[in-house]
């Protein structure tokens, strides 16, 4: 399924969504390009070169973990279970808000907004919540675009918000 996305469906399944190998190729291919520049102008006695090629090695590196271990969203009937660089974050659908989308105006990159309960006294989600209208967002949109990331979001939020929705204990 394209970019890793769990065959599974319905009331009470588990969802994973994978990273795009496809955005992480690119970004890998641009950065390798990008330190060999850097180097060609290093070797033709350029300074300037250094600093490409340390700023694009640390993205060979990202990308290269992102190609190896790749950023997983998983889905629950409770929860949203976020892995990414070796971190994981486990949030509550019940303490979401509603999962809406927001475009960046400088680069039109569309991330998955939305409002956590433990966010709201935290300095960088007042600042986000300034920007974006919310508190938290998602790094990765795993393949799918916003839009349709933020329907699945709120249809398990609904779910695990609906009357008789077992909780996990």
């Amino acid at each position: 399924m394209g970019d890793g996305h769990s065959p599974t469906h319905g009331r009470g399944a588990v969802r994973t969504f994978r990273a795009s190998r496809r955005k992480w190729s690119g970004l890998f291919a641009i950065s390798v390009l990008f330190v060999a520049l850097g180097v060609w102008m290093v070797v033709s006695g350029e300074s300037f070169g250094w600093y490409a090629i340390v700023f694009f090695a640390a993205g060979i590196v990202v990308a290269g973990w992102q190609l190896v271990v790749p950023a997983r969203l998983t889905v629950t009937s409770t929860t949203i279970e976020l892995v990414s660089m070796g971190k994981k974050w486990t949030l509550a659908l019940s303490h979401c808000g509603p999962f809406t989308t927001w475009k960046n105006p400088e680069g039109g990159h569309r991330l998955v907004v939305f409002d956590y309960v433990g966010d709201s006294n935290k300095l960088l989600n007042r600042l986000s919540r300034q920007i974006s209208g919310a508190s938290s967002a998602l790094p990765d949109t795993y393949g799918l675009s916003a839009e349709e990331l933020a329907d699945v979001l709120n249809q398990a939020r609904a779910a695990a918000q609906a009357p008789g929705q077992q909780t996990a204990g």
